[in-house]
């Protein structure tokens, strides 16, 4: 089971998000999910649905979306929330239909442990996901693959953690916090030893191998005085993940926190992934 996250710290994330993933790679995805009269997604670590709202909008006029998570509390969360976003709202049994700037789009939601395999994946058009694959295992990386290739589907994912964070004002211990930090992206998140910064890479070179179209641009977190109710618990969660390893001196993690900062930088990265000759 992967390590999930609350529905608060999803909400605080998601305008970073939103407007730190690459348009080109968004819309190029848009392009070649036109071909699909009602195109249908399955979204991996769904969370609270925010990559069916960033997405949404582009994606023609009548959409299948089937959100996933393992977690059943998260999943009602996004219920709630998409919900919330849309401008009409029913329901079809547990299937909830919206209505939103003239789309109607269909949402089911499964709770699934991706630890236990894709054997029982419904099949979809696209497979996308946001903020997932620094979690999973390079095995993982490559069963998914070969899920999403053996189907001929698309594949989009967001915000990989590429390994860069900086602070600012810099400060004496930033490197050596980022240092503990990679380590304990590389721990066990439920779905084997993690690739953590090294998950984009991976992704490219299993689609690439599989002969799929791979392209991919950065989608950095870059944030200022107006984000601080974001950045203040990002730092907040970096020195308690980095402090968890025990490679660092409590004195080290503890002068780290109590710092102020006015800005800070997340790398990371999106990737597209087309069937050859899409």
């Amino acid at each position: 089971m992967v390590e999930g996250f609350s529905p608060s710290w999803l909400d605080l994330r998601e305008a970073a998000d939103h407007r730190s993933c690459d348009v080109g790679l968004r819309m190029r995805f848009a392009g070649w999910m036109a071909r699909f009269a009602r195109p249908n997604i399955l979204d991996l670590g769904a969370g609270t649905g925010s990559n069916l709202r960033r997405l949404a909008p582009y994606l023609g006029p009548v959409q299948d979306w089937i959100l996933l998570d393992h977690d059943p509390a998260i999943l009602a969360a996004a219920r709630a929330r998409l919900a919330d976003w849309a401008d009409e709202v029913a329901l079809d049994g547990e299937v909830l239909v919206l209505r939103c700037a003239g789309a109607e789009i269909t949402v089911r939601f499964l709770c699934a442990d991706l630890a236990q395999g894709f054997a029982g994946l419904p099949r979809a058009d696209a497979v996308t996901a946001s903020a997932f694959f620094d979690l999973a295992s390079e095995d993982f990386v490559h069963c998914l693959a070969r899920h999403v290739v053996g189907q001929g589907s698309g594949f989009h994912a967001v915000l990989s953690f590429d390994g860069r964070q900086e602070w600012f004002p810099p400060h004496q211990h930033d490197a050596a916090m980022l240092r503990a930090f990679l380590a304990h992206q590389q721990g066990d998140k439920g779905l084997g030893a993690a690739l953590g910064s090294s998950a984009q890479q991976t992704l490219e070179a299993a689609f690439g191998q599989a002969g799929y179209d791979v392209a991919a641009a950065p989608s950095s977190w870059i944030l200022d005085r107006e984000d601080q109710g974001l950045l203040v618990p990002l730092a907040a969660g970096f020195a308690d993940a980095a402090a968890e390893t025990g490679l660092l001196a409590p004195t080290v993690t503890a002068a780290w926190r109590a710092a102020s900062r006015e800005r800070g930088i997340v790398g990371h990265r999106d990737i597209l992934a087309l069937p050859p000759l899409a």
